[in-house]
């Protein structure tokens, strides 16, 4: 990969090589300006090299850290748009398996020491000070662990904590919880899918809600949680999950 010195410099733009990993993965991307989305195609690439450094660090030169700070700033570097073309390829990958597995998981970006940061809200619990970001994703691997991609990924701050009784939560519907998440995110994975690839959805168990495995049901999904409740189910036996778990596991 050649950057064009001066040239660079003055006009922001860079030319991945015709056969880069950037240039094949955000190929369809659409940000209305051909400079920039060479710029992202080469920024995915020294990213991707050096995925634990910082931008100055990942960077060829002090002119294409610039660079990459002013493609940051761009209001046509739209989030929306960059995801866009990333899950495009993913479902690509996704279609030449016959079955793959979509992790959904929640981060929560931690940015207490950068108090001049805006836009940020409370992570943890109630009596943490921390502020940052919230991040859920699905990553899809293939059942050998060989990542294809995210299919989904949503991110937000929290405005505070708004206390509330036990009734209260019971009575509030679960799309003004921020527990909805991991029914959006099956939702967007049911509709993203190929057709042809079957799609197992694993969730830890922040994800054992009734709403969840009520959705789950209805979009005939298939998935596997990890448990938190001994929940009824239909069995003359073993009317609930934990004496079938425990039994299940003496005949293996």
């Amino acid at each position: 990969m050649n950057w064009k010195g001066e040239r660079e410099e003055q006009t922001g733009t860079c030319e991945p090589g015709e056969g880069s990993w950037g240039k094949g993965e955000f190929q369809t991307v659409e940000l209305g300006d051909k400079r920039l989305e060479q710029r992202l195609q080469k920024l995915a690439e020294d990213l991707a090299a050096r995925p634990q450094a910082p931008i100055n660090q990942a960077s060829a030169d002090w002119a294409a850290t610039k660079a990459a700070y002013r493609f940051f700033e761009n209001p046509k570097a739209s989030e929306k748009q960059i995801f866009a073309a990333h899950r495009t390829r993913t479902v690509q990958r996704m279609a030449g398996q016959s079955v793959v597995l979509a992790i959904q998981e929640t981060t929560y970006l931690n940015y207490s020491h950068h108090p001049r940061t805006m836009g940020l809200g409370p992570i943890g619990d109630s009596r943490s000070d921390a502020q940052g970001l919230i991040v859920h994703s699905t990553l899809v691997v293939t059942p050998e662990g060989l990542p294809l991609g995210l299919l989904t990924q949503e991110q937000w701050a929290r405005a505070g904590y708004k206390p509330q009784s036990v009734r209260e939560r019971k009575n509030t519907a679960i799309e003004e919880k921020e527990s909805y998440r991991w029914l959006a995110a099956l939702q967007e994975t049911v509709a993203e899918s190929p057709s042809t690839t079957t799609v197992v959805t694993l969730c830890d168990r922040e994800a054992d809600i009734y709403e969840f495995l009520a959705e789950a049901r209805r979009l005939g999904a298939q998935f596997v949680i990890r448990a938190a409740w001994d929940r009824h189910i239909e069995h003359d036996d073993y009317p609930r999950l934990w004496p079938f778990m425990c039994k299940s596991q003496d005949l293996i």
